[in-house]
């Protein structure tokens, strides 16, 4: 009866251990969290919505080119990846596809989402939001330039090769699904079919 009393006792004071120390260990943990959080989100929001108002009193006053060099230097930031930071240069995406359209450089919308300023920042979301915001900047140039559909295919050729070189598989699809459209409206039949099969 001794034994099994003795071999009780540490089992039980061992269980009150270590209920103590997940107490420790759970409480400090999500108010350190919290408090980091809150105050990164607060600063992120900050300074990337006065880029983003910057650039939209630029863009007002006529230069896009100013706009455009305002919007590439908030993309190329590394620090601010909070999910609201993340939101705010996700609109400087589309601000800055509009600005480039807007002065008739389309191709400078394949260069910056497959290049330096689009790697910086897609980079920091996931493949889904990735692909949402791939497919967001093209429906943008396409809206912007409706009948100018050679260059609609040279944008698309530009991030479907990207996506390959990034081994983006399901987005390649979908945008290619996007070229097969434009191709059709080019009246490049053949082409368009063989873009389908793919």
């Amino acid at each position: 009866y001794n034994s099994i009393h003795q071999t009780y006792q540490p089992e039980k004071s061992r269980n009150k251990m270590s209920s103590g120390e997940a107490m420790e260990v759970d409480e400090p943990v999500p108010a350190q969290g919290e408090a980091m959080d809150t105050s990164e989100e607060e600063e992120d929001i900050a300074d990337l919505e006065a880029a983003l108002e910057e650039a939209s009193k630029l863009s007002e006053a006529g230069s896009s080119e100013g706009a455009s060099k305002v919007l590439s230097t908030m993309l190329q930031d590394e620090q601010k990846t909070g999910p609201k930071a993340i939101q705010v240069k996700e609109r400087a995406v589309y601000d800055l596809t509009r600005s480039y359209c807007a002065s008739k450089q389309y191709t400078s919308v394949a260069d910056f989402l497959t290049g330096a300023t689009g790697k910086v920042f897609l980079s920091q979301i996931t493949k889904a939001k990735t692909a949402k915001v791939v497919r967001q900047v093209l429906d943008i140039v396409c809206d912007a330039a409706p009948d100018q559909l050679a260059m609609q295919e040279s944008v698309a050729r530009s991030i479907i090769a990207w996506t390959v070189s990034e081994k983006r598989s399901f987005l390649r699809q979908r945008v290619e699904a996007k070229l097969a459209g434009i191709l059709y409206h080019q009246e490049k039949y053949t082409a368009s079919l063989e873009m389908c099969d793919l």
